[in-house]
């Protein structure tokens, strides 16, 4: 039995709109070795400092300017090559309706290129897990998101759908009731992006601000993007997908878990994420979480690791965490290799060795298997 890391990225830098930070250094940074030469001094002097957002764009850019999605993939191979057999839910980004101009690589040739991966290399559709990413700003309707996720699931063999609602859409768009619909019947997974970061709508708010639904947690007269990037985001927005609109059945993975500062209770405005999140597992069969990008914090004496430990030895929700690093997006927090082992090292000191196959072989088999995949 292999085990899985359920939050992985391997899109090259070609995938990425020029400022898609906010900041046009894409398109330098790949044209000019002087610019690999800062990503790497950036990487040396900020290696644990993910809040300096040059630092981490720069050390981001550095692995994305890999010439293609498998050389990303085979260096992520490489630092789990003395673990055996491990899969990776693969996550693609679709940053073209954001508001930060065109990649250099559209979608539709980043989706073809991790089919050919997996086509053309022995053993690789196996071990490489695509989800689907999609955003209904794309579509002109229900029915071409319906399509265009069937053609992938069941035409090219993807295992699950990713959302990215920070990019500039609510996660009950009304686009997207029928793939839910799709996705409940045969329980296909879904993982959402559920933390405050880097990446968001950079485009005009004013075609933003009248959602479907109207909740009064939102604030729909922010003029700040950053800022407004909470009302795509907020994890009680999928009360109205799961409940209002009746998908209570739906799988779908709450990413991040809030993010660390909400879970270590220092945001300034998420600090409810992460009981909501909490909240959600409890109530609902099939809403997960993954720790994801938020096991870099160490801090105080590993408070967030013994938060995590609480709550996967809760009965109510300690059987919906899912393994997942958010390589290589974590690099300039701290290396792959560093993120998993002191998360384990934690874990066997605290005589909780066996959760670690919990969370990397137990949950990922229920929560990644559908009609037309079975994880084993």
């Amino acid at each position: 039995m292999g085990i899985y890391n359920c939050h992985t990225h391997i899109f090259t830098l070609a995938c990425v709109p020029n400022r898609a930070m906010g900041v046009p250094l894409a398109n330098w940074i790949s044209g000019d070795r002087v610019g690999r030469a800062i990503a790497k001094f950036a990487n040396w002097v900020t290696p644990n400092s993910p809040k300096r957002s040059l630092g981490r764009y720069l050390t981001f850019a550095e692995i994305g300017l890999s010439a293609t999605q498998k050389n990303v993939f085979d260096d992520l191979l490489s630092v789990y090559k003395e673990w055996g057999t491990v899969k990776f839910v693969v996550l693609p980004m679709d940053m073209e309706q954001m508001g930060a101009g065109l990649p250099n690589k559209i979608y539709r040739d980043q989706l073809k290129e991790i089919i050919d991966i997996r086509k053309n290399n022995s053993g690789y559709a196996d071990i490489l897990l695509p989800f689907l990413f999609v955003d209904p700003n794309r579509f002109s309707n229900g029915d071409a998101v319906l399509n265009f996720v069937r053609d992938y699931i069941e035409v090219h063999g993807f295992v699950g759908i990713k959302l990215y609602p920070a990019v500039g859409y609510y996660p009950f768009d009304e686009k997207l009731d029928k793939m839910y619909g799709y996705a409940e019947q045969h329980q296909i997974p879904i993982l959402t992006h559920c933390t405050q970061g880097p990446t968001y709508y950079r485009g005009n708010l004013d075609n933003k601000r009248n959602p479907r639904f109207r909740p009064d947690y939102l604030d729909l007269k922010s003029k700040d993007n950053d800022d407004f990037q909470r009302n795509f985001t907020d994890p009680r927005n999928y009360r109205y997908v799961l409940d209002t609109l009746g998908f209570r059945n739906l799988k779908i993975n709450l990413a991040h878990y809030g993010g660390a500062d909400s879970m270590l209770g220092r945001s300034k405005k998420n600090n409810g994420w992460y009981p909501e999140i909490k909240q959600l597992m409890a109530e609902f069969p099939n809403v997960y979480t993954d720790i994801s990008y938020t096991l870099y914090n160490t801090d105080d004496d590993f408070a967030l690791y013994k938060k995590l430990l609480a709550d996967l030895n809760d009965p109510a929700i300690g059987n919906k965490i899912l393994f997942g690093t958010d390589f290589y997006v974590t690099t300039p927090a701290k290396p792959e290799d560093k993120l998993r082992d002191e998360f384990y090292s934690f874990l066997v000191k605290n005589n909780s060795e066996p959760i670690f196959d919990k969370i990397t072989q137990t949950v990922p088999q229920t929560y990644l298997t559908s009609d037309f995949y079975v994880a084993d």
